[in-house]
Parts: structure tokens; sequence; C-alpha cells
């Protein structure tokens, strides 16, 4: 099983109440907080009595039933939670005692039956492999002799993903070896650290490693990278804006008028936004790139429904007057993506082909177009497991491609696609 190697995989070292196991690293999720402040989860391994387990469970289907969208539109999904609660609880009730990671893993089990990638349980904190510069240059063939080909399987069973686009479980298997809390999910014992068997080039190489705190972690020279940062080859005509995290912020503001400043001082004809190692965030990033565009209007969801209590409002995609610069970009625009492009990162990459505004190169992104989303956190009494539950469903701007994840207008691997952006570029295409 490739789990890391290739272009490198960005390896995100974050707490668990931001994570997506979704993901992203993607696991990197948007969403609004029920709760201001949680408290730590429990150690995965405290046991539990078989009453707050239970309690801990119900209060868990009861929070995503009174507040998860499927519930209220008619998708049939909610019987199928339903149904798989009734087993998962059954199975609970039947022991004395029941670690966390049994009630996590019965948790995850049941919010897997959505296929909605941003509802989820989660403990709010993890560790991490003590060294990661080996593991990012080769490719995991096993976790304490457990074939990586078995821990995915097992892996998908239970990682929240939209099943129409199910390679993000594989791309996001990477990430979760590397972490204690989710090795012990997949049944490794990672008291005294774990055995990484590693194949690095035509060598393989075996690895212990203890498990750290994030601070600790050695090898992560990529977990501080910036915000959003570009180039402008004014050789080529081409400027590019790489954006690592949908973050709405004076870096980013700032970043985007420097950027834009240079590509009209230079008279850049085609510019492109890298989101290839971009899993998401505030969606509102859309509206302030799109000021920079010779583009009057556009749309940046086809449709929204919102569940509030009992009721589920549904909101149209009108369409938004551009309030753009003074002097917008009138050239080519391209977006490059990967399979690792996700949430709003894939809504801003579907932006721009729905509204026909410019060409998007790489993979297909990680979630649909049309999905669900933003989310309410909780927290559960016993366990301080943390949950999160999509309010919201979106829908594709293109309501013909409703039921179609956004496929590129030039598919090459995600690697691949800076050579496919010059190819495309010098050729005048977009």
């Amino acid at each position: 099983m490739r789990a890391f190697g290739g272009r490198k995989i960005p390896i995100l070292i974050i707490s668990a109440s931001a994570i997506v196991l979704s993901g992203a690293a993607a696991l990197i999720i948007r969403g609004v907080a029920s709760h201001k402040e949680f408290k730590d989860t429990l150690p995965i391994d405290s046991v539990l009595t078989s009453e707050q387990a239970l309690e801990d469970f119900d209060y868990i289907y009861r929070t995503i039933s009174e507040n998860h969208v499927c519930f209220l539109d008619g998708s049939g999904l909610d019987k199928a939670f339903f149904e798989e609660y009734n087993a998962q609880r059954s199975a609970l009730a039947e022991s004395a005692g029941v670690t966390i990671t049994d009630l996590w893993r019965s948790a995850a089990e049941m919010c897997h039956v959505l296929g909605d990638a941003h509802t989820l349980a989660a403990p709010s904190r993890d560790m991490y492999a003590e060294d990661l510069s080996v593991l990012r240059e080769g490719t995991v063939v096993s976790v304490d002799g457990v074939p990586c080909g078995e821990l995915l399987e097992d892996f998908r069973s239970i990682f929240s993903y939209e099943p129409q686009v199910d390679f993000y479980a594989d791309h996001m298997f990477g990430q979760v070896i590397i972490r204690k809390n989710y090795l012990e999910l997949l049944g490794i014992d990672t008291s005294d650290g774990a055995d990484y068997e590693i194949q690095t080039g035509s060598e393989t190489v075996t690895e212990h490693y203890n498990f750290v705190p994030a601070a600790e972690v050695r090898g992560n020279e990529s977990g501080g990278e910036e915000l959003c940062g570009y180039i402008v080859d004014k050789e080529n005509s081409i400027g590019i804006f790489t954006f690592n995290e949908c973050v709405l912020n004076d870096e980013y503001k700032n970043a985007l008028k420097s950027f834009f400043g240079e590509v009209a001082e230079n008279d850049i004809s085609a510019v492109a936004v890298d989101l290839r190692d971009n899993g998401g965030g505030n969606s509102l990033v859309i509206n302030e790139f799109f000021r920079y565009l010779d583009v009057d209007e556009y749309r940046v969801f086809g449709g929204t429904d919102v569940r509030s209590g009992s009721r589920l409002k549904s909101y149209s995609g009108e369409f938004e007057r551009n309030r753009r610069v003074k002097e917008p970009f009138d050239g080519e625009l391209y977006v490059l993506t990967s399979n690792f492009t996700f949430s709003s990162a894939m809504n801003f990459a579907a932006a721009v082909s729905d509204n026909n505004i410019g060409t998007v190169i790489g993979e297909t992104p990680g979630n649909m177009p049309a999905h669900y989303g933003d989310m309410l956190t909780f927290q559960c009494p016993n366990s301080g497991l943390l949950i999160k539950v999509s309010y919201k469903k979106f829908h594709r701007i293109d309501s013909a491609k409703d039921e179609m994840p956004l496929i590129p207008d030039i598919e090459v691997e995600a690697d691949k696609a800076i050579e496919a952006l010059y190819e495309t570029a010098a050729k005048g295409e977009g």
C-alpha cells in the first residue's frame, strides 16, 4: 500500500478537534462550534461502564439525528443510520466495560453509513510518530507486522467519506498511520511504539517509532508551511498563487493584493491557483479571490439546504455581483487540484469550473461539489469524544452535474499539474 511517496503528501500535525477524519488533512474541516471550549477526551484505553458507554452512544445518535440534514431531505440515509445504531448499541450493551476506543469504533461505523465526509466522531487530541523523515520519502508496507492492505480495508469501513469519491479514503490513509489513536482504532497496540516497514527505492527498512506530541515530531518540515505564497514567472508570463488552507484573513488578503499587483505590473497573461495541498476552510475566500477577476457575477453554490431544528429551509443559488477591484485580471485562469483538495478548496475549483471562469488541471478532488457540510460540534458527556455533524447540504452550481464529482478539464497526476499548466498556457488554451 502506497502511503507516502511521489509528490510529497502534506502530513499535518494539528489538533484532532480540527480533524476530519476526515480530514484533512484534510483532515481539516470547516464549521461552526456548538460549544466554545471542549475538555480533553479521556485516554482512549480508559474503560467506561456499560451505562456510561450507552449514554454517550445514545447522545451521539440523538445529536446527529436532531441536526443532520439527511433526516429531513428524503434521502433515506436516516433509516440506514438508525439500523446501524441499533446494531452497534446491542453489541455495546453486551459488554460489562467499554474502552473509549470501542465506543469510538462503534460511533465511526455508525457515521460511516451516512457517506458524509464532514460528519464523524473523534478524540480531541492525538500523538504522532516521532520522526517523519523516512516516512515522508518511502512507502509504508506494514505497521507492527500488519500489512497496510489489511489496515486500509479496515479503515475504509470506519472512515467518513463520500462513496462517489471513495479514493479519498485511500489517500487519507497515509495521514492516519502516523497517528497513535487511529492506529489503536485499527487494532495496533501502540503502548510501546510501533514498527514501520518502509520501502525506500529498492530497499526495505524497518524503523521503530514512539509516539509524541506534535511539537516534538522530527522531520515535519512542511507542518509549518505558510498559508499562501506565489511566484510570478515573467519569462513564461505565468503567475502561480499557492493556497494551502482556506482562511480569510489579512495574510491572505495582502498576499492576493501583492500577487495581482505584480501580475498587472508584469503584464502576466495566465494565473493559476494551486489548491493541491488545500484541505478546506472558509468558502468566503472564493469571493475575495474573484474580486481580482474581470467577472460581473458568479455563483458559489447551486443552492443550499439548511436544517434548523425540525425545519429544513432551502435557498436557491443566487448569482452574486462581483465587487471587483478597479483593474481586475482579464487573462487565463487555471486551478490545480489533487485527490487531497477538499471541502472549501474543492468548492473553489468547482466555482471556477461551473461558472466557466477558468480551467481545472489535475486530479478529481476528495469530495463532491454537491455534499453535506458546515458542521456543528458537540462533546460526549462521559468519554469526551467530539461529534461533528453537518447541518447543511450544498448543491452544485451546474445542476446537470449534481450527482457527479468535479472532473478536471485536463486530467493529470497531481505532481504533473505544473508541467501541464505550462504546456496548456503556452498553447494559449483555457
